[in-house]
């Protein structure tokens, strides 16, 4: 299996680095990239889109939110898979889902095992041309 590298958008220090050990441990999947507010989100999005398979966004952070680091992608043509992870459920975010590229909105906190497998799904789909359909799925920790 070919390795699924990521850019992780999330201001959580330690979420990213569970995820990242637990990617190491348990799957193919590989974080290129890691940013902590919208700035440098976009910073990377611009300078390193070639570096990543899929995004994955928590769109609730600071200096830019996730609506606006979309928007900007689809302004410049930056066509990556998008999934959406957040403790909430944001109504633009829903309404405009297939405009703005988000496949799967998973809810926070996250079960990694589940995760490993929506990224998977979404790098294999947008492989094949698949078209890309949305989901929101719980996978909240028990």
């Amino acid at each position: 299996m070919n390795k699924i590298n990521l850019l992780v958008i999330d201001d959580s220090k330690d979420l990213v680095v569970t995820m990242n050990e637990y990617f190491k441990e348990h799957s193919n999947i590989i974080i290129q990239e890691a940013a902590q507010d919208g700035e440098e989100a976009i910073r990377l999005i611009q300078s390193k889109k070639d570096d990543y398979d899929l995004i994955l966004l928590d769109p609730f952070i600071s200096r830019k939110d996730g609506l606006s680091i979309l928007e900007y992608m689809k302004e410049r043509g930056i066509d990556k898979p998008v999934i959406i992870f957040s403790e909430d459920k944001d109504s633009e975010l829903m309404r405009r889902k297939k405009e703005l590229g988000i496949c799967h909105y998973l809810l926070k906190p996250l079960e990694l095992d589940i995760l490993v497998k929506r990224i998977q799904r979404v790098v294999e789909d947008s492989n094949n041309d698949n078209p890309l359909e949305l989901e929101i799925v719980e996978i909240q920790k028990q």
